[in-house]
């Protein structure tokens, strides 16, 4: 979804706003930019192929859930996510400087390497192990892929119906 993206590392988030808090910290866009979208492309599994669906992430509970089912496909490592900005206080806008940012820490304590910009505010991001003891089968935490590749608002539904999924995989249905 994103041909150039930022890799940082987050912890499992259980609340939207600090879901979004650390997305904007990261990309250090945060008291510069708000997150008036999210949404998650969730793999589903088709006969013995992948598929994927928009899931608009709009509340606690759907940042739970995502999490929780991210955690559970195993064999995924890459979580995407899409984030559309718009100006604190202000309209959208596709534009911004990310190019110009530096990398911030992630997490307390969790140091990362030094990564090129994207042309976007896009990024994927890691959970680390450590993060993962209360995690009762410990698994390896799933990545987070935050993409917001160019004309992003032509791939996103125009709807914003509560629990939205849009099929995302190019095939027909």
């Amino acid at each position: 979804m994103c041909d150039d993206p930022l890799w940082i590392m987050i912890s499992p988030q259980s609340c939207l706003q600090q879901l979004k808090n650390m997305i904007l910290m990261n990309t250090g866009l945060i008291g510069k930019k708000e997150i008036s979208t999210l949404i998650y492309r969730m793999p589903v599994a088709v006969a013995s192929s992948l598929t994927y669906q928009k899931i608009h992430i709009k509340s606690d509970q759907h940042v739970s859930m995502m999490f929780s089912y991210h955690r559970s496909i195993g064999s995924i490592y890459s979580m995407e996510l899409c984030v559309k900005l718009q100006d604190v206080g202000g309209s959208s806008s596709s534009s911004n400087n990310v190019e110009e940012m530096q990398n911030s820490g992630a997490g307390e304590g969790i140091p990362f390497l030094e990564i090129g910009r994207a042309r976007s505010p896009s990024f994927n991001a890691f959970v680390a192990p450590a993060q993962n003891a209360e995690i009762p089968d410990r698994r390896p935490f799933p990545t987070v892929h935050v993409a917001y590749p160019e004309g992003m608002a032509d791939g996103l539904a125009d709807s914003f119906e509560e629990d939205e999924i849009e099929n995302d995989s190019g095939e027909e249905t």
